[in-house]
């Protein structure tokens, strides 16, 4: 099977796992099941290790003996760069939304923090609870979307591979008034994916991310509480600097010792084909759904 084909087929799946996702918001909302943490779990798994699975089933039909799914560990000297680009990058989503949020006039504190928190307690008791919607989603998102789907869109070149896999990312798991944020934290996983040549060190930064937005959801009542908000962004501000300037140090000298590869030339009209195939078209059509009709 051609690259190009598999590329058009890959860009089908994830409105398949957007699909299966809000099949079971809709199962769960009316009724016919009953909601909690493993039927979420399920529904996590379904959505995004079955299309993971399917790429895997048509790279092999396409007679490719080695799949660019990039399941090797970093090499050590890498380790570094993806510990600081890792935990810079929760931070750095979350200021972007602030400042998103005080341009738009809403506030980013104490209510959000709640709504957030409501996600990771359920009546499983707190560990499973942390394990499902921490640890679950970060393994099996990042494989499906910075494993399988850059690797099927490598041949577009990896711009283009990397920047349809964060949007797809953000469509997914984004909302009208929060998009900016996963499609920069997608865009940074999948270049943690490329560079260091493999993936675990996009499931660390998701991991990281899901951890920050846990403590930052548990925390963000005192911090409101006591008037300590402004301190709290001034103090991430700071943070986020300091991690930025490390890992673009150890970037630095990763590149001066020829381990990151270069970049694959695509081509605009690539780009394009991409961004206006049936399958990312379906997603957008999808996501306003999600977002103002439903």
């Amino acid at each position: 099977m051609k690259k190009e084909r598999i590329s058009l087929i890959a860009g089908f799946m994830p409105p398949v796992c957007m699909a299966v996702l809000m099949g079971f918001e809709y199962l769960v909302e009316s009724g016919r099941i009953t909601g909690g943490l493993w039927p979420a779990a399920l529904a996590e798994i379904v959505a995004f290790m079955l299309p993971f699975l399917l790429l895997a089933l048509l790279r092999r039909l396409g007679g490719e003996e080695k799949l660019p799914f990039r399941f090797k560990s970093p090499a050590p000297s890498s380790l570094a760069f993806a510990l600081f680009l890792s935990a810079a990058i929760p931070i750095g989503v979350f200021l972007v939304n602030c400042l998103l949020g005080f341009a738009m006039g809403q506030g980013v504190g104490a209510q959000q923090g709640r709504l957030a928190l409501q996600s990771y307690t359920t009546a499983e008791g707190a560990l499973p609870s942390l394990l499902v919607v921490i640890v679950l989603p970060a393994v099996v998102e990042e494989l499906f979307f910075r494993s399988a789907l850059l690797g099927c869109m490598d041949s577009a070149g990896t711009c283009t591979a990397v920047l349809f896999s964060a949007c797809s990312f953000a469509l997914v798991h984004g909302s009208a008034s929060n998009f900016v944020g996963p499609l920069l934290a997608g865009m940074a996983f999948g270049y943690l994916c490329y560079a260091l040549g493999s993936v675990w060190p996009a499931v660390c930064g998701h991991l990281i991310s899901n951890l920050y937005t846990w403590g930052f959801a548990y925390f963000s009542n005192v911090y409101e509480a006591f008037g300590l908000w402004g301190y709290v962004i001034l103090v991430n501000i700071v943070c986020f600097c300091v991690l930025l300037y490390l890992a673009m140090r150890s970037l630095e000298k990763l590149i001066e010792r020829g381990k990151i590869p270069r970049f694959k030339k695509g081509g605009l009209e690539k780009l394009i084909f991409s961004f206006l195939s049936p399958g990312f078209l379906l997603l957008v059509l999808l996501f306003v759904l999600k977002s103002f009709y439903l």
